[in-house]
């Protein structure tokens, strides 16, 4: 049995991949399916309004996106982690991308100009091709 606690879900099974039997996890992300959802349920600090123009071929092409911030927050992921977020959407056509911009605290290290780190993990990725219900990739 996996911790659901750690990410995982209940459902551990095992599997032969390649003549190899390995034991495989469906992960549950600690972000909400839908960017609404995700927004609705943050402590928003900062906010910006964008509208996405179209997407162009540097989005679908080449995958460069012009971000901009969006909202910036904190949130208590699904896993039950409290998280600042940052979230970033591409001013063309509206892909979402989230950050963990936590400070990592260490024992022992003075808090101020080297002591604690931001993260800047990103979590996950709402895409931009159904405008009024991004899903979480």
């Amino acid at each position: 049995m996996v911790d659901p606690r750690a990410g995982g879900s209940s459902h551990a099974r095992i599997e032969n991949i390649e003549g190899q039997r390995v034991l495989v996890v469906d992960r549950q992300p600690p972000i909400p399916r839908s960017l609404d959802l995700l927004i609705s349920s943050m402590l928003v600090i900062e906010r910006a309004d964008i509208r996405p123009k179209g997407a162009t071929i540097t989005c679908e092409q080449l995958r460069e996106h012009r971000f901009a911030l969006l909202r910036r927050g904190r949130h208590v992921g699904l896993d039950g982690v409290v998280r600042d977020l940052r979230i970033d959407m591409c001013r063309d056509c509206g892909a979402a991308k989230v950050l963990d911009v936590s400070r990592d605290v260490l024992p022992g290290l003075r808090i101020g100009a080297r002591g604690a780190a931001r993260r800047e993990v990103v979590l996950g990725w709402y895409t931009g091709q159904r405008r009024g219900a991004r899903e979480y990739r």
